[in-house]
């Protein structure tokens, strides 16, 4: 199972380059804000507006245990969180961590106190993104003389 954990600094619409160098961190990553149409299935359309965004991405690590990514964030942040919390309030920031898991396990849930803190003081809402993901090799038999030339 793959776990990984990101930082999203996000609004509308804010100087984006600026927050980023002022924070310091260039392990991150700036998506500014667009708007998409996409068509439906049925014909229709719809738009789909995307803020202004910064996000620090730990590694994914293969582990059933999410502290291991989590101290991975913590680890990353450590020493820039005075400065992330200023950009915060400077920009009128909102702030979500998100932990993403690739499950093919079941995971292990313990927040540690020093990230339940960080959380608290960067003001983050915490989301779970979660993908199941089977073996294949279980789920799928493939037999070659079933297989024809098209």
């Amino acid at each position: 199972m793959h776990i990984g954990v990101e930082l999203n600094l996000f609004a509308n619409d804010f100087p984006i380059e600026d927050a980023f160098s002022e924070i310091g961190i260039d392990t991150g990553r700036m998506c500014v804000r667009e708007e998409k149409t996409f068509r439906t299935i049925c014909g229709g359309y719809f738009t789909r507006e995307r803020e202004c965004c910064i996000t620090y991405k730990t590694d994914d690590i293969d582990t059933i245990d999410v502290r291991d990514v989590l101290d991975n964030m913590c680890e990353l942040l450590k020493g820039k969180t005075n400065i992330i919390k200023s950009v915060i309030e400077k920009y009128q920031l909102k702030s979500q961590i998100c932990v993403i898991l690739n499950i093919t396990d079941d995971p292990i849930f313990i927040f540690t106190k020093e990230f339940i803190q960080l959380a608290a003081f960067l003001n983050c809402s915490i989301a779970i993104d979660y993908y199941y993901y089977t073996d294949i090799e279980k789920t799928i038999e493939c037999n070659d003389c079933d297989m024809q030339d098209l």
